[in-house]
């Protein structure tokens, strides 16, 4: 069995039962190996955690902590140490903290139908938010395409209007050198 306990730098640093003196730069921290065995003893199904693991799991700091047990937001015990009193919070607390933490508190009572009216208001915005943005794409790929067919439609009227050119100069070619009359019957009859 080994016994965690804390480096001032907070790292667990673990030590096996009986040869703490052969750990290297354990000796220094014996006096609170001693300490953390007390604590552990109380705490070793670990249904209890003091305010420095709890503040690291519900990630705020041991102030704030203090503060919620001082407030009565979190339910904390004082046990005996060998350095005095000390601050115990269950692990059902902090599960159930851990699990609150995000919620907003609500400072009056609502009734069901003014949290369905403010619900439906908020979920009107946020659809009329969608479809605004979904009539944008949708313009803008529109405007896109219309531009595209747009300059399509000038290149065709390009290639037709350079069509058109060659077709009236054949025709003016033609009426200013008319054919006699002559080859145009053996034309129609060879």
């Amino acid at each position: 069995m080994s016994y965690p306990y804390r480096h001032p730098r907070h790292k667990i640093i673990s030590c096996p039962q009986g040869i703490e003196g052969l750990c290297p730069g354990v000796d220094e921290y014996f006096p609170m190996i001693q300490v953390l065995r007390g604590v552990d003893s109380m705490s070793e199904d670990r249904s209890f955690y003091d305010i420095q693991e709890a503040a690291e799991m519900l990630d705020v700091s041991p102030r704030t902590v203090r503060r919620y047990i001082k407030k009565g937001e979190l339910k904390a015990e004082k046990k005996n140490t060998q350095f005095g009193k000390k601050w115990f919070i269950p692990a059902s607390e902090i599960e159930e903290e851990r699990a609150i933490q995000d919620i907003v508190p609500v400072r009056k009572p609502v009734s069901k139908d003014e949290f369905q009216k403010a619900l439906g208001e908020v979920l009107e915005i946020k659809l009329n938010e969608h479809r605004k943005q979904i009539r944008k794409e949708v313009s803008e790929e529109v405007s896109k395409e219309i531009t595209q067919l747009q300059d399509r439609i000038d290149q065709l009227e390009a290639q037709l209007e350079g069509r058109d050119q060659e077709l009236l100069s054949a025709i003016r070619e033609k009426q200013k050198n008319p054919p006699n009359l002559w080859k145009r019957v053996k034309e129609l009859f060879s």
